[in-house]
């Protein structure tokens, strides 16, 4: 374990910086369970009270950490957005299971960290910001499967339909999340991701 440099003097921004550094680095090690402020603070070479000034709170520091995650996530689908490609609707459904697979496996211990803090708030008390990029995934699916004839004027179904993709895809996502993500356990919850969507593409596609 490494401490970050000693924040006196540095700008208040910088402290913000080293403070979720030093988060960071904590869960990636040990997971969600390791974010205590004083560990925290030992890890940014700062005091106690320091990691509350900069952001608060543990629940505005995790705010901010989760957010980092969620953004850096966002970025992971728009950089192989296959939405603007030519390729059937089975096929571009299942580059974005594949991304949301190999994302969490590469951020497995901050993304289970995420997961839990989403089950353990109420989300309509958390900052707008936050939950637009919680909600970025269904934003993601509606923009797909208003491609779908069936779903194309019925606004009310195609969000239906993609809070169920979306729930489904979650599920067996989290369901993984029980032990490493090894590449079987990747490739298996790709093959259930792939039943599903080429269900829902079959019976909307018409």
């Amino acid at each position: 374990m490494r401490s970050l440099m000693p924040s006196k003097r540095l700008p208040k921004e910088q402290v913000a910086d080293n403070v979720i550094a030093a988060a960071r680095e904590l869960v990636i090690e040990g997971g969600g369970e390791a974010l205590q402020a004083r560990a925290i603070a030992k890890r940014a070479g700062v005091s106690v009270g320091t990691v509350y000034n900069a952001y608060g709170d543990l629940v505005g520091l995790q705010l901010a950490l989760h957010g980092q995650t969620l953004a850096k996530f966002q970025v992971a689908f728009e950089e192989v957005d296959v939405t603007k490609t030519d390729a059937p609707m089975t096929e571009r459904l299942a580059a974005f299971a594949n991304v949301y697979v190999m994302f969490v496996s590469e951020n497995q211990k901050l993304w289970e960290a995420l997961v839990a803090f989403n089950a353990s708030r109420d989300l309509s008390e958390l900052p707008s910001w936050y939950l637009d990029r919680v909600r970025y995934l269904l934003g993601y699916l509606d923009k797909e499967l208003v491609k779908l004839e069936a779903l194309k004027e019925d606004e009310e179904l195609r969000q239906t339909v993609s809070r169920a993709l979306y729930g489904a895809v979650n599920g067996i996502m989290n369901a993984g999340l029980v032990g490493k993500l090894d590449n079987l356990l990747q490739d298996t919850m790709l093959k259930q991701m792939r039943v599903i969507i080429d269900a829902l593409v079959e019976k909307y596609d018409r």
